[in-house]
């Protein structure tokens, strides 16, 4: 079996390849005086020297940047990011808490993603568990996160320049006894969600304002969450809240929607990942099909993780997703459009220790890493596909159910998670 490490799986094949160059030129080097014995105890000689070389030279974390896990994970918590109205005229404070990886192999810009808690616009905090992990998922694959709190129903936030509404019979079907409730009206709660909209914008345009700072990629912002974190995001990547303004290269929904805002996606928009549940009773599943139908209109990439018979709960959106991460980060990093090479690369004593051969390793795995994407190749299923076949470049689906089970894929342990957490809110 080939390694999967990408500096022995170069190796060797290249030493392979060495092995059949030299039987097919036998002849060759007996007249040259080396026997055919002499030549495989050299080769077998250079070959294990190569393998020792790795094992001791080469970085102990290796893989895919922005890909695979491969770095370490600090947190500065509470950076005031900014302030904003509440219904009393008063300012309100916004704060984040920022998760930047560390180690070696990082570039000087790396991309930044936008976390936005749920908790149905009511309650909920940037340290919630879902939140913490996440943004520890992205720091470790060299992405800035930043996890935000942003203005909730409390604040009465006052009504934003260009307010948004729920498109008519898109109300969530629980919100009108939700309302009565808190005591609100539907007027005042669709404030509160545009409010949470320019908070996000006004987080992802602090992370460009501070690009130089914390090595940020200012090019290359996503975002992303979790119910009306993930609705804040989707409503932020397509504009929907004509006043707000953020320039979002991807963004991923885990079960949010545009809730009749669809009509506001055009083919400029982000790529968006989809994660939603068919059998989520609070945002449900249509939602995630009106989204796919706006965004196929306007020729806007997307792929979508289906949990069948998943609920509204984070646990299984984050178990499906954390169980086969790597077509989840790699849509998001191909959205930003950020070169993906294979890291860490080798220092100047592996070249000079391995020479062409090292370089012939990455240069390879770079060019078919490239050539794959360019192509459209997949290894999720579309709509309809069973497990193991590749699917067009633009429209994936991945069905997590007994018939197609995910692979097990390498993630962070929950006791590297860095960042204190607290339990997620509900109900979206």
């Amino acid at each position: 079996m080939t390694p999967r490490n990408g500096i022995t799986r170069g190796l060797w094949i290249s030493s392979s390849q060495l092995t059949a160059d030299a039987i097919k030129t036998e002849s060759m080097w007996e007249m040259s005086g080396m026997s055919m014995t002499k030549l495989v105890r050299l080769h077998r000689t250079a070959l294990v020297a190569v393998v020792l070389h790795c094992c001791l030279f080469a970085p102990a974390s290796a893989g895919t940047l922005y890909v695979d896990p491969m770095f370490g994970v600090s947190v500065t918590t509470n950076i005031r990011y900014g302030s904003a109205l509440n219904g009393s005229g008063g300012g309100v404070d916004l704060f984040l808490d920022l998760y930047q990886p560390t180690g070696t192999g990082l570039p000087s810009n790396l991309p930044a993603v936008v976390l936005m808690h749920g908790g149905a616009f009511v309650s909920g905090t940037k340290q919630s568990s879902t939140m913490v992990t996440l943004a520890n998922e992205f720091a470790s694959r060299g992405y800035v996160a930043a996890s935000i709190d942003y203005r909730l129903l409390s604040d009465l936030p006052p009504p934003p320049g260009n307010p948004w509404s729920f498109g008519t019979g898109r109300e969530l079907s629980w919100l009108p006894s939700f309302l009565a409730g808190a005591g609100v009206t539907l007027e005042q709660y669709e404030h509160t969600i545009a409010a949470a909209v320019e908070d996000q914008a006004a987080a992802a345009n602090w992370l460009v304002a501070n690009a130089a700072v914390y090595g940020i990629d200012p090019d290359k912002i996503a975002a992303g969450g979790i119910s009306a974190g993930a609705a804040s995001s989707l409503l932020l990547g397509v504009g929907a809240v004509d006043a707000v303004d953020a320039d979002i290269g991807a963004v991923f929904s885990m079960a949010g929607g545009l809730f009749g805002s669809e009509t506001a996606v055009d083919s400029g928009d982000p790529g968006v990942f989809i994660l939603h549940g068919t059998a989520d009773t609070i945002v449900p599943y249509t939602e995630a099909e009106f989204l796919q139908d706006a965004l196929d209109l306007a020729d806007v990439p997307y792929a979508t993780l289906v949990i069948v018979g998943g609920s509204h709960s984070a646990t299984p959106m984050l178990s499906a997703l954390l169980s086969e991460p790597e077509p989840f980060f790699e849509f998001m990093i191909d959205q930003l459009a950020a070169d993906t090479p294979a890291v860490p690369e080798p220092s100047t004593f592996s070249l000079l220790a391995i020479g062409g051969l090292g370089l012939w390793a990455f240069g390879r795995r770079r060019t078919t890493q490239r050539n794959s994407r360019e192509n459209g190749a997949s290894d999720v299923p579309k709509r309809g596909q069973s497990c193991g076949q590749t699917p067009p470049p633009r429209r994936t689906r991945v069905v997590i159910e007994n018939a197609c089970p995910p692979a097990s894929r390498e993630s962070m342990a929950p006791g590297a998670l860095r960042g204190s957490m607290a339990p997620d809110a509900s109900p979206i």
